[in-house]
């Protein structure tokens, strides 16, 4: 950063140091933020087919669920 003076117009350069309390998950190979490379379903695409069968038992828990809440 330039730091001016601005009585004697003498400039100086200082160097900031930024430090940021939470950084966002970025993919470096695909670009998206919110996941990293080790969990990237472009680089990992066998990620994408465990992530599929998981959503669909996950439904199909809650679509049993609400037939059992139905009965009652």
């Amino acid at each position: 950063m330039e730091i001016i003076n601005e009585h004697t117009k003498e400039s100086r350069l200082e160097h900031v140091k930024i430090q940021y309390d939470m950084l966002t998950r970025y993919c470096m190979k695909c670009k998206v933020q919110g996941h990293v490379e080790e969990e990237c379903r472009v680089l990992h695409p066998e990620l994408k087919l465990e992530n599929t069968i998981e959503n669909y038992a996950k439904d199909n828990d809650k679509k049993t669920g609400e037939n059992n809440n139905n009965d009652n």
